[in-house]
């Protein structure tokens, strides 16, 4: 599966280190291991210490960065990934695009707050300036 939402580089070969993934995404041990965390990828241990993940993971932690990029939560995404790994290819698409059409409402909605912000910060900060002015 390619990315929806980022372009990342084409998997060079079968296996990956953790060090390989943070060049990948741009990100840090720390959250890779958040995520290792929760549930999102499973990497192998062949000993303490070191993980090795598979292009299968690599494949899903794309899902998890793309998910993240719209700002879904980490819970939406484990739960996502709980579909994906059980519900045919495009059903689980009909689903995936009904999550993102709500976080688009989401969003959409806050932007509304946003300006309604802005604009009462505005209108105070312009008063203010009079009264400061005057």
């Amino acid at each position: 599966m390619v990315s929806q939402f980022k372009p990342r580089p084409l998997l060079r070969s079968g296996t990956y280190t953790i060090s390989d993934l943070v060049e990948r995404y741009d990100t840090s041990l720390r959250t890779l291991r958040f995520y290792e965390q929760h549930g999102l990828v499973r990497p192998a241990r062949p000993r303490p210490n070191t993980r090795v993940y598979t292009r299968t993971d690599v494949e899903r932690l794309d899902f998890v960065f793309d998910c993240r990029l719209t700002g879904m939560s980490v819970r939406n995404i484990a739960t996502l990934l709980d579909l994906r790994d059980s519900l045919p290819e495009k059903e689980f698409g009909k689903v995936h695009a009904g999550e993102l059409r709500k976080r688009l409402a989401e969003l959409l909605a806050e932007l509304e707050q946003l300006g309604a912000q802005k604009e009462a910060l505005e209108r105070g900060l312009g008063r203010l300036e009079e009264k400061l002015a005057g």
